[in-house]
Formats: structure tokens, sequence, C-alpha cells
């Protein structure tokens, strides 16, 4: 049994007086692997260019990357909820990177709405993870959000990042606003699934709004495809007006819709003169 009184009381201390990120992780992955019994990994997998990567962790070596919605990690990470597993071998596309494991407890970690990674610790004993583990893990990635600066984190913008392109020209960063000019039967529907896909596209976004449910603000764009599916989609269901920004200049989405198959006939589709 865990004392997660104590390690809620523990973990402020060790991290609270110090900035920098992944130095904290480090610690707060020592502290739960030395405060938890029978349990043989522990660690982050931190969310960067659509995928879960390897970070601070305690333990043998690991998977280094994980895709999002594969094994335990990246389904917790994609449905954005807290998973316990009393037997990873029964768990679909459990993904083993040791062999030892029997049960595991995944927790994400989302702040502001906005998706940093997960938390995972694995046990060599079935069925060693329960309901008050899941409730004081998740009290411990509440304490972490408090006090780790995540958006100091590499976020993949490195070699190999791709960024999207808009009329041929190259651009690093991008803001999208989705308005929604009242509240509609499918309005939730529809912020969950933009949330999803921000989450599978690793865009940052936030709350704008409190009244309508469908305001959203996207930042760090990187394919134009990334943006279009899920607004054509939410764009059926009735959210009116969708405005994309880029510099300067402001367009209306309608005259991006024919990059999709499903584009109403006759949909204009042109930015700064130049036919898509």
């Amino acid at each position: 049994m865990t004392d997660y009184q104590a390690m809620h009381r523990l973990l402020p201390a060790l991290i609270r007086d110090e900035g920098d990120a992944l130095a904290n992780l480090a610690n707060s992955a020592a502290l739960l692997y030395e405060s938890m019994g029978a349990v043989n990994w522990a660690g982050f997998y931190l969310f960067k260019e659509n995928q879960l990567v390897l970070g601070p962790f305690q333990g043998k070596p690991a998977c280094i990357r994980i895709a999002m919605g594969k094994g335990v990690c990246g389904a917790a990470a994609q449905r954005r909820q807290s998973i316990v597993v009393e037997d990873v071998h029964l768990f679909p596309g459990h993904i083993a990177c040791d062999e030892a494991s029997a049960s595991e407890i995944v927790i994400p970690i989302v702040r502001d709405g906005r998706l940093f990674g997960v938390l995972d610790v694995d046990s060599p004993v079935r069925a060693r993870f329960g309901e008050e583990d899941r409730m004081g893990l998740e009290g411990f990635v509440d304490i972490l959000n408090q006090y780790v600066r995540w958006e100091e984190l590499p976020r993949g913008a490195g070699a190999g990042s791709k960024y999207g392109a808009l009329g041929g020209k190259r651009v690093n960063r991008r803001k999208i606003i989705l308005y929604g000019a009242g509240i509609c039967p499918d309005c939730v529907s529809a912020k969950a699934r933009l949330e999803a896909a921000a989450d599978e596209f690793d865009l940052d976004y936030r709350d704008i709004t409190a009244s309508t449910k469908t305001l959203k603000e996207f930042l760090s764009l990187r394919d134009r495809e990334a943006l279009f599916a899920p607004v054509v989609e939410a764009g059926r269901i009735g959210i009116p007006l969708f405005i994309l920004e880029d510099g300067t200049k402001t367009f209306e989405i309608r005259d991006f819709l024919c990059v999709e198959e499903s584009a109403p006939a006759g949909s204009a589709c042109s930015l700064d003169g130049k036919q898509c």
C-alpha cells in the first residue's frame, strides 16, 4: 500500500524551488519509484510530434516512442483518461517494453486543456493497481501541474519537424480561431472532436470563451490537412463561422474547404490569389 499523502507532501518540497522542468520530472520519477512498492518502472512519456517520447524514468530501459492510441500509454493520452490495467497481456495492442511487467497504470498529464504527456507506472504483480492508486497518482500529476513548466520542454520543433504551408509560403506559426455564434445541440460533441484533433496533431489551444463552448484558439499548426478534417466535420453540425488568421491577413475557412473531398460543391479555394 502506497502512502500517497506522504508522497504528496514530499513532491512540492522536491520541485517547487527548481525551475528546470526536466530536472523536476527526474526527481518526481525517483520519488515514485522509491515510494511505491512492487513496481518495476515509473516515469514519464512526453507528447512531441504527434507521439509519446520517453522522458525521465526509473527502471529498465524502455520503449522510446509510442504512437497515439497504441498500448496503454497511447490509449490514455488519446482518451485523456487514466487507465488501470490488471493484466497487460490482455490489453489490446499492449506494447511489451519489459516482459516482466504484469500490470500498469497510466495517468494523462493535461493542463489548461493541453496534453503534455503521461505518467506511467508498471508492476511485475498482476492487479497491482486499483482505485486508490488512480486517485493518488492523479493527485501527484495535479501537484506537478502546479510547479512544472511544461512549456519549456522540447515540443519537437527541431530537425525533422514539418510545418504547414499556405499558398506555397512556409510558416512556423498560425493562429486558428473557431467562432461559434451560439449554443447548438451538437456543440459539445464538436468541441470534443476538436480537442481530440488538437491532441492528435500536436496543436496548442486554449478556451477563449465560456459561453458558446465552441470557440478555440489553435497555435503551431503544422499541416493544412491537420486542421481541415476536424473543421469540415464540425462545420457539418452547425458551427457557423471559421476564420483563419495567418499573420495580418484573415480568411474565412470556407475559402479552403475544397482541400476536402467532402467539401461543398462550388467552394471557393484560394489564398493570395493562388488556387489550391
